[in-house]
Protein backbone atom coordinates (compact mmCIF):
# COMPACT_ATOMS: atom_id res chain seq x y z
CA UNK A 1 0.00 0.00 0.00
CA UNK A 2 2.66 2.41 0.81
CA UNK A 3 4.34 1.47 -2.73
CA UNK A 4 0.85 3.17 -4.22
CA UNK A 5 0.64 5.76 -2.37
CA UNK A 6 4.53 7.02 -2.83
CA UNK A 7 3.88 6.03 -6.80
CA UNK A 8 0.72 8.33 -6.90
CA UNK A 9 2.09 11.24 -5.23
CA UNK A 10 5.41 11.03 -6.38
CA UNK A 11 6.96 11.10 -2.63
CA UNK A 12 10.01 9.81 -0.93
CA UNK A 13 10.04 7.09 1.42
CA UNK A 14 11.58 6.70 4.44
CA UNK A 15 11.14 3.19 5.75
CA UNK A 16 12.02 2.33 9.10
CA UNK A 17 11.53 -0.73 11.20
CA UNK A 18 12.66 -3.02 14.10
CA UNK A 19 14.24 -5.25 12.05
CA UNK A 20 16.46 -2.85 9.96
CA UNK A 21 17.22 -1.26 13.41
CA UNK A 22 17.89 -4.32 15.54
CA UNK A 23 20.32 -3.33 18.32
CA UNK A 24 22.03 -0.97 16.11
CA UNK A 25 21.45 1.75 18.52
CA UNK A 26 21.79 0.77 22.06
CA UNK A 27 22.69 4.66 23.46
CA UNK A 28 19.55 6.63 23.42
CA UNK A 29 21.21 9.22 22.34
CA UNK A 30 21.73 7.85 18.51
CA UNK A 31 18.14 6.83 18.76
CA UNK A 32 17.31 10.45 18.79
CA UNK A 33 19.67 11.56 16.27
CA UNK A 34 17.77 9.50 13.79
CA UNK A 35 14.56 10.17 14.66
CA UNK A 36 16.18 14.17 14.05
CA UNK A 37 17.92 13.19 11.01
CA UNK A 38 14.50 11.36 9.54
CA UNK A 39 12.28 14.19 10.59
CA UNK A 40 14.81 16.67 9.03
CA UNK A 41 15.37 15.00 5.95
CA UNK A 42 11.21 14.84 5.58
CA UNK A 43 10.56 18.60 5.96
CA UNK A 44 12.84 19.49 3.64
CA UNK A 45 10.97 21.25 0.82
CA UNK A 46 13.48 20.41 -1.88
CA UNK A 47 12.79 16.34 -1.15
CA UNK A 48 8.99 17.08 -0.51
CA UNK A 49 6.18 14.67 -0.39
CA UNK A 50 7.75 12.29 2.03
CA UNK A 51 6.38 9.30 3.52
CA UNK A 52 7.40 7.88 6.35
CA UNK A 53 6.81 4.30 6.49
CA UNK A 54 6.54 2.49 10.12
CA UNK A 55 6.96 -1.27 9.70
CA UNK A 56 5.43 -3.60 12.03
CA UNK A 57 4.65 0.00 13.99
CA UNK A 58 2.94 -2.05 16.97
CA UNK A 59 6.30 -3.03 17.95
CA UNK A 60 7.53 0.80 18.69
CA UNK A 61 3.92 1.46 20.95
CA UNK A 62 4.43 -1.71 23.00
CA UNK A 63 3.23 -1.13 26.02
CA UNK A 64 4.30 -1.87 29.67
CA UNK A 65 5.57 -5.83 29.59
CA UNK A 66 3.93 -7.76 32.45
CA UNK A 67 5.87 -10.76 31.08
CA UNK A 68 9.24 -10.78 32.58
CA UNK A 69 11.79 -12.51 30.52
CA UNK A 70 12.53 -14.06 27.06
CA UNK A 71 13.09 -12.04 23.76
CA UNK A 72 10.25 -9.60 24.06
CA UNK A 73 11.98 -7.80 26.48
CA UNK A 74 14.98 -7.39 24.58
CA UNK A 75 12.60 -5.99 21.35
CA UNK A 76 10.68 -4.06 23.69
CA UNK A 77 14.03 -1.95 25.36
CA UNK A 78 15.03 -0.86 22.17
CA UNK A 79 12.08 0.14 20.61
CA UNK A 80 11.12 1.97 23.50
CA UNK A 81 14.27 4.12 22.65
CA UNK A 82 12.51 5.06 19.52
CA UNK A 83 9.19 5.43 21.02
CA UNK A 84 9.14 8.86 22.85
CA UNK A 85 11.46 10.70 20.18
CA UNK A 86 9.05 9.48 17.23
CA UNK A 87 6.03 10.78 19.37
CA UNK A 88 7.83 14.07 20.40
CA UNK A 89 9.12 14.82 16.70
CA UNK A 90 5.94 13.72 15.06
CA UNK A 91 3.79 16.01 17.49
CA UNK A 92 5.97 18.79 17.65
CA UNK A 93 8.40 19.28 14.44
CA UNK A 94 5.70 18.33 11.93
CA UNK A 95 3.22 21.13 11.18
CA UNK A 96 0.08 20.80 8.83
CA UNK A 97 2.09 23.24 6.31
CA UNK A 98 4.85 20.05 5.49
CA UNK A 99 4.43 17.60 3.09
CA UNK A 100 5.15 14.75 5.32
CA UNK A 101 3.19 11.92 5.47
CA UNK A 102 3.64 8.87 8.21
CA UNK A 103 2.40 5.26 7.53
CA UNK A 104 2.40 2.51 9.93
CA UNK A 105 1.42 -1.20 9.22
CA UNK A 106 1.07 -3.84 10.74
CA UNK A 107 0.16 -7.38 11.31
CA UNK A 108 -0.70 -7.46 15.22
CA UNK A 109 -2.37 -4.42 15.89
CA UNK A 110 -3.71 -5.53 19.06
CA UNK A 111 -0.28 -6.03 20.26
CA UNK A 112 0.75 -2.03 20.53
CA UNK A 113 -0.57 0.29 22.99
CA UNK A 114 -3.86 1.78 21.69
CA UNK A 115 -3.27 4.97 23.91
CA UNK A 116 0.05 5.51 22.31
CA UNK A 117 -1.08 4.77 18.85
CA UNK A 118 -4.34 6.45 18.64
CA UNK A 119 -4.61 10.44 17.94
CA UNK A 120 -6.02 12.14 21.11
CA UNK A 121 -5.88 15.89 20.05
CA UNK A 122 -2.86 18.45 20.26
CA UNK A 123 -3.52 19.13 23.81
CA UNK A 124 -1.15 18.26 26.26
CA UNK A 125 2.42 17.19 25.92
CA UNK A 126 3.40 15.56 22.70
CA UNK A 127 4.64 12.38 23.63
CA UNK A 128 0.86 12.05 25.59
CA UNK A 129 -0.81 12.92 22.35
CA UNK A 130 -0.71 9.68 20.30
CA UNK A 131 0.49 9.25 16.99
CA UNK A 132 -1.98 8.04 14.16
CA UNK A 133 -4.72 10.36 13.20
CA UNK A 134 -6.58 7.43 11.19
CA UNK A 135 -7.01 4.06 11.09
CA UNK A 136 -7.46 1.86 8.44
CA UNK A 137 -8.24 -1.95 8.31
CA UNK A 138 -7.13 -4.53 5.90
CA UNK A 139 -8.86 -7.88 7.11
CA UNK A 140 -7.17 -10.80 6.38
CA UNK A 141 -8.73 -12.48 2.92
CA UNK A 142 -11.16 -15.34 3.36
CA UNK A 143 -10.12 -18.70 1.38
CA UNK A 144 -13.47 -17.49 -0.99
CA UNK A 145 -12.20 -13.98 -1.48
CA UNK A 146 -9.42 -14.58 -2.98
Amino acid sequence: MTEIVASEADALVIHLSSTSIGDAFEDGNDATKLIHMIFTVAKEESLSPVIIYLDDCHEFFLGKSKKKGGNSDAINTTMKRFQKDLLIYKNQYLTKEDRVLVIGCTNMPEAGDMKLMKWKGSGGKAEKQGFFEHVLYFPKPSHTSR
